[in-house]
């Protein structure tokens, strides 16, 4: 892992400038309705807004598994009102904390040039922008899912307390196991999650024992989160 300084006024303002050119681009092509679920969806959402669990019909099963994609969206309408920008707002700041956490991995990974590219690349990946402003749980569960894999890459790579970092390990897994309440598919990135933890130990193979352990442990609990 590339060793990098503290947190600075540049990412700082590196981050600032790359939310407000996604945002920009997000906000001129706001899509909104369009999605053909669009109508199930709402009919789901609106019994939540009122204060109770939907009926939810057989035929329309799979939709009752995506608890945080419907509560997320309820929410956002008993704040803001009944219109459409509130039915996508939550996913417009998925989106938008993804970007952010695409941008700090690859600061924390490979240094500020390949996390510019990288974050950029995000931003303007077509079906990231278009999706960002309609009914798309995809997008909600990406940006939960970057923004995990940000915590627990924060602390499987911290020098500090352990007690610290474990808690953000654990944290992080738990994120990117949640993403499976947006989308049942999320659980495919559990197994490719899985797999680098496994990797990642057996890269420190070589390390002393003390340090062996330190690293099992962290991967330990970045998989007990998830």
């Amino acid at each position: 892992m590339k060793k990098i300084p503290n947190t600075t006024l540049s990412t700082y303002a590196d981050i600032l400038l790359l939310l407000s050119v996604a945002l920009a681009l997000r906000l001129i092509y706001f899509s909104g309705y369009g999605l053909p679920d669009d109508i199930v969806y709402s009919n789901l959402i609106t019994p939540l807004v009122e204060g109770h669990y939907p009926g939810i019909p057989i035929s329309h099963m799979s939709f009752s598994v995506r608890p945080l994609f419907l509560y997320a969206i309820a929410i956002s309408l008993k704040i803001f009102g009944r219109a459409e920008w509130p039915y996508v707002l939550p996913m417009l700041i998925s989106s938008l904390l993804g970007i952010a956490a695409c941008y700090w991995m690859a600061l924390r990974l490979f240094g500020r040039r390949v996390a510019l590219v990288s974050a950029l690349v995000l931003i303007f990946f077509p079906l990231d922008w278009l999706y960002s402003t309609k009914m798309s749980n995809d997008i909600l569960g990406n940006g939960i899912l970057w923004m995990g894999a940000s915590m627990a890459l924060a602390g499987a790579g911290s020098s500090r307390s352990h007690r610290a970092a474990l808690a953000v390990g654990l944290l992080g897994g738990f994120l990117m196991g949640f993403t499976v309440t947006a989308k049942a598919t999320f659980y495919f990135p559990g197994v490719l999650l899985y797999v680098t933890l496994a990797y990642w130990c057996w890269l420190g193979r070589r390390l002393p024992a003390r340090d062996q352990k330190i690293r099992a442990i962290k991967a330990g609990s970045i998989a007990l989160g998830w």
